[in-house]
């Protein structure tokens, strides 16, 4: 085996490893949201999205956020106008970690994707996520649409895997754009939640929930302009005046 065979090789165990391991980390996660799951669990999807948002701000160093929720087609779609992905960050979801950067002290960051991001699958197990993708190519950024689909039905490790995989072959069919049709303050992210009839109680419940302390949020976390609901026919707005 020459050094190049022995260096794909390598990866080969290394890539094997490391999905094992997100594997495992997250059957463990959902089994212990599954089985532990109360009233303030459920109410926490929301303020997960929300704290996502806030950590991906815009050109204009704030972000707005866009909630519709249907009860008829029975779907939450929650958007953001924050910027677009890293590699990092995709991957991070597909393999349930943070990729919060904790080498910055002076960046206000609350989390990126991390093991909070589970509690969003209470809404529901499989999530489709668009947005734009950024990535640097020798020093000239260069951006693509992409949409994953996060499937967490799995029960075991290799059900599991095989999902993290799809989404990774979903990724690669990503769409370069043109500069210039990039609208970088755009609700460009998106989450949609295709819910079951728990499911549907919980966007119920986290969205009382946000009825209540949205004021107060809003008022602590300087980074998130205006929080906008649509919920079955009625619409209201928090925002900073």
């Amino acid at each position: 085996m020459d050094k190049q065979q022995l260096h794909m090789s390598i990866q080969e165990a290394d890539n094997i490893s490391l999905r094992y391991g997100a594997a495992n980390r997250i059957l463990q996660l959902l089994q212990k949201q599954r089985h532990s799951n109360n009233e303030n669990s459920e109410k926490r999807w929301i303020w997960e999205l929300c704290q996502n948002a806030k950590d991906a701000c815009n050109s204009t160093g704030k972000v707005k956020i866009s909630i519709n929720f249907d009860e008829n087609s029975k779907k939450v779609l929650f958007k953001h106008n924050g910027k677009a992905f890293s590699m990092a960050n995709i991957m991070s979801l597909i393999n349930q970690t943070s990729s919060k950067d904790r080498g910055h002290g002076n960046e206000r960051k609350s989390g990126k994707f991390g093991t909070g991001f589970i509690t969003t699958h209470l809404l529901s197990e499989i999530v489709n996520i668009s947005g734009i993708m950024e990535s640097d190519q020798k020093s000239n950024l260069e951006y693509s649409k992409f949409n994953i689909v996060l499937d967490r039905t799995g029960k075991e490790k290799d059900q599991v895997i095989a999902a993290m995989q799809r989404a990774v072959n979903n990724l690669e069919r990503n769409v370069s754009i043109n500069m210039l049709e990039y609208n970088i303050d755009a609700y460009n992210t998106q989450f949609e939640y295709d819910l079951n009839e728990y499911g549907v109680q919980v966007a119920k419940d986290g969205l009382e929930n946000l009825r209540v302390s949205a004021p107060y949020v809003l008022a602590m976390l300087l980074d998130i302009e205006e929080i906008a609901v649509e919920n079955t026919g009625e619409r209201f707005r928090y925002s900073k005046e």
